[in-house]
């Protein structure tokens, strides 16, 4: 017979045993529940990674083949809005005259880059009356910059991939995937290439409504016009940027921010919004620091250079505060070794964005 002792150290043992085992069961229950919800997370992924690619529609949906209505500089289609290409031939004149100027002030040892992004209404079958000599004008304005820039021609680089999602539907600017195939067009220029598309991790997230639906909003009923951010970033990807921006008091202070970022909407995910200058340290150390300027498309390119430069500036066309001089210095103390303008087709008309990039030449008068 056991003792009493005996006893209680068998309904112990006992007790431990059926704890072990509620635990067990908890845990496996629990291991159960998250192994479900990986799955339920991975059959979400599916079904976003299919929405990306077709153009951010529905897998089973197609792209509306009419337009319904033509709104000032919008043509008007039941899922997307496309800009028209308006640009006065004096305006382009202007950013002609601007970047001679930047080629007269520019050391010749720096290698400059002209890339001027298409809108979307480019490759939209049936839209031809409303190009308005779109790519003629482009290719007018390449022929007249000087032979030290090294021209990406877009308009024919972009075209075999018309049927991508390379442009917003409600944004007058390209994708994170129509940057890269303009950033690989760059390099293989420079004889080189970017790793394939492949090779990076694809992260999506966001539904938004861009500026040309903003534009035309009134007229707008269909709920399919939702755009989708997604961007790309090789494995073990620097991610963080130092920004400067000007704050409400008139002074330039400097922060640190996420490069891309889900905190902040639609296409400002990409490096920023109102931002002068923006710097981040690429993943490769070869001496060599690209100076990046322009307007939003310049943004979502930008990150796709972190694998071919050690160091990325990015200048803000816009909210540029450089004059010849900072600017200059910018180029000398960073030692530059090349500089790519990148801009959409109508930014050539944006007063704002002329005056921004023209700051770049002219003497500071205060």
């Amino acid at each position: 017979a056991r003792t009493r002792k005996q006893q209680m150290h068998l309904h112990i043992i006992q007790g431990l045993g059926a704890a072990a085992a509620v635990a067990l069961i908890c845990a496996a229950g629990i291991w159960g529940s998250h192994l479900s919800q990986l799955n339920k997370e991975k059959e979400q992924l599916a079904e976003a990674r299919a929405l990306y690619h077709n153009q951010g529609l529905l897998e089973s949906e197609v792209l509306d083949s009419t337009h319904d209505l033509v709104k000032g500089e919008y043509i008007l289609y039941r899922d997307r809005v496309c800009m028209r290409y308006t640009v006065k031939d004096e305006d382009l004149n202007k950013m002609i005259s601007t970047y001679q100027e930047i080629d007269n002030i520019v050391p010749k040892d720096i290698q400059m880059h002209m890339m001027v992004v298409p809108l979307r209404i480019q490759y939209e079958t049936g839209a031809e009356s409303y190009l308005n000599q779109m790519k003629e004008k482009m290719q007018q304005f390449y022929t007249s910059l000087p032979e030290s820039y090294n021209k990406i021609n877009l308009f024919d680089g972009l075209y075999p991939y018309q049927d991508r999602y390379i442009f917003y539907r409600t944004e007058n600017c390209w994708t994170s995937e129509g940057a890269y195939y303009g950033a690989n067009l760059m390099m293989e220029s420079m004889g080189s290439s970017l790793p394939e598309l492949t090779d990076y991790l694809e992260y999506m997230y966001n539904s938004f409504y861009g500026t040309a639906w903003i534009q035309v909003r009134k007229q707008i009923t269909s709920e399919k016009y939702t755009d989708k951010i997604y961007y790309y970033l090789l494995q073990n990807s620097n991610t963080v940027e130092s920004i400067t921006i000007e704050n409400d008091e008139d002074t330039m202070i400097t922060r640190t921010e996420p490069i891309i970022s889900k905190s902040r909407a639609g296409v400002s995910s990409f490096i920023g919004e109102r931002y002068h200058q923006a710097t981040f340290e690429g993943g490769i150390y070869n001496g060599k620091t690209i100076l990046v300027v322009g307007d939003t498309n310049a943004n979502v390119i930008a990150s796709y250079f972190l694998s071919e430069y050690e160091k990325i500036i990015v200048i803000n066309g816009v909210y540029n505060k450089h004059d010849k001089e900072s600017f200059l210095t910018l180029l000398k103390e960073e030692q530059v070794s090349d500089i790519l303008f990148v801009q959409g087709a109508e930014s050539f008309s944006s007063l704002v964005y002329r005056q921004g990039i023209g700051r770049l030449v002219r003497e500071n008068k205060e």
